[in-house]
């Protein structure tokens, strides 16, 4: 179909065309008219990126990240900030609720069940959704109103129907998140959003400062249970230090380690004097049984007097028998009286020689006797040694003990004060950065879009009806409607009111352009 057609049959179906196109305007802005004007004001929250945590101080990662902000979103926009917005702002006082709530019947939707359907059609989507894995969040179930008292069932009609009148839109790339709300008046409009606002902080407060109160309860009675088991571990130490008898450990053991050395150097001193004079006196028994007695040198005999001065007086004998025999022969008087001298001389050296040795005997028990007792000592002091090691492996395991229960309660007792702290705190990092203010013009009903729109809807209906109505009643609007129809080229027109001159010329132009 050409457009001329179109045109053609529109204006010979102008009356229902314009019928429709007036009713639908006419209908709109009759609509648009009655309806109560609604106002709409918007806030500005933003969520500042703190490089520090305002408690403790240390560095804290970049919060502001897609999940962050839907959770944000979702904050904003949840039933428990709507509620603390209704407590906040008194809106179970305001006419403009009340006079909905309780001096308005049902509306026919609510009459035929219609809300209760969709919100059970709903639910069912959001259940099929989440299982099918289409949807990463569950559909959310708000509370029976009708398990509620009135107070509370008012309350959340309240809640849920303001948060049916917002709108919240996230920076796409920035950290701001605008909420309109949608309301009877200006004032009440501004009033609510800016109570959305301040909700949502008091919420992001509340959700990090309770935590934080439960952590400070916990660490409190930890610290309580941490307190006491350092206080019986300091007296488990103590006790047993007392009963070791143990002031320091390390001095100590230090002083018995020295005396265990020592002794053990004595000991080995005592062993090698009784083999050093058990040594001596077997060699100078040999030395007297190979009369060598007066060669030797060892300390027994040269601090002994008499065997010194008879070594002496031998040595001037042997010298005088010497001489003697060089002048005199053997059996002379004087060599004999010589030799009988030298031979009295070496007997009574021979003699204390041997009270020597028998001395001797008596030093080496002697000897002996201290090398033993020292060995009983040094026995003892190992014993007291490995005794005095197992008490200190014991006090070295007490005062691990000890240590470990102090760092346990101070660590818990830094967590406690720091969660105090957070428990205490009134700052978060979301602010506003613009509030809302009354608006001088209502946002609905907008009577310039909807006339547009219900030009081009009526023109629509009325151009449906016109086709409808002329596909029903089909005429011939022009030639092309007769050659379309027969298929035969059209040979001459007649026009409704001409007069036969101008009928005949028409018709003779009609067969020279054929």
């Amino acid at each position: 179909m050409k457009i001329t057609q179109v045109l053609r049959i529109l204006w010979a179906r102008k009356g229902v065309f314009l019928f429709c196109l007036l009713l639908t305007v006419g209908t709109t802005i009759g609509v648009s008219l009655s309806l109560p004007k609604s106002y709409t004001s918007t806030t500005t929250v933003v969520l500042a990126a703190s490089g520090s945590d305002q408690v403790t101080g240390q560095a804290t990662p970049n919060q502001i990240k897609a999940g962050y902000m839907e959770t944000q979103e979702n904050i904003l926009g949840s039933l428990n900030v709507a509620l603390r917005v209704v407590e906040d702002l008194k809106l179970i006082e305001a006419e403009e609720f009340k006079s909905v709530y309780f001096e308005s019947g049902p509306s026919l939707t609510e009459t035929l069940k219609i809300d209760a359907a969709l919100g059970w059609i709903k639910r069912i989507i959001g259940s099929l959704a989440y299982e099918m894995e289409l949807s990463s969040k569950k559909a959310e179930k708000g509370p029976d109103l009708d398990t509620l008292d009135p107070s509370a069932k008012f309350r959340h009609w309240i809640a849920e129907t303001i948060l049916e009148s917002i709108t919240i839109v996230p920076a796409r790339e920035g950290r701001t998140i605008q909420l309109s709300y949608e309301g009877p008046t200006p004032e009440l409009a501004a009033e609510v959003a800016n109570g959305f606002a301040r909700a949502h902080i008091q919420a992001n407060l509340d959700l990090r400062v309770q935590p934080a109160q439960q952590n400070a309860l916990w660490f409190n009675e930890r610290i309580k249970v941490l307190r006491d088991n350092l206080s019986q571990a300091q007296a488990r130490l103590s006790e047993y230090k007392r009963r070791a008898e143990v002031i320091t450990t390390d001095s100590r053991l230090d002083l018995e380690q020295q005396r265990l050395a020592l002794l053990t150097k004595q000991v080995l001193d005592a062993g090698s004097e009784v083999v050093t004079l058990q040594t001596r006196q077997e060699q100078l028994r040999k030395d007297l049984q190979t009369g060598r007695v007066a060669a030797s040198s060892f300390p027994e005999i040269l601090a002994n007097g008499l065997i010194q001065k008879y070594k002496v007086d031998l040595a001037t004998q042997e010298a005088q028998l010497a001489e003697l025999s060089e002048r005199v022969s053997k059996n002379h008087p004087h060599y004999q009286r010589a030799v009988n001298s030298v031979n009295s001389i070496r007997a009574e050296l021979e003699r204390e020689v041997r009270s020597v040795i028998q001395s001797m005997d008596s030093s080496v028990k002697v000897a002996r006797l201290r090398a033993v007792e020292l060995e009983a000592q040094l026995a003892a002091r190992k014993a007291k040694l490995l005794d005095l090691g197992q008490d200190y492996d014991e006090i070295s395991v007490l005062e691990r003990e000890v240590e470990s229960g102090r760092q346990a309660f101070e660590l818990a007792l830094q967590r406690f004060e720091q969660a105090e702290l957070e428990a205490k705190s009134t700052q978060t990092n979301i602010s506003v950065l613009n509030f809302a203010v009354p608006a001088a013009r209502a946002s609905s009903p907008r009577l310039r879009l909807n006339i547009m729109i219900s030009i081009i809807l009526g023109s629509v209906l009325g151009g449906g009806f016109a086709f409808l109505i002329e596909w029903t009643d089909r005429r011939v609007r022009a030639p092309e409607d007769i050659e379309e129809a027969t298929g035969m080229p059209v040979i001459g027109e007649i026009y409704k009111g001409i007069t036969p001159a101008r009928l005949v010329g028409t018709r003779t132009a009609t067969y020279q352009s054929t």
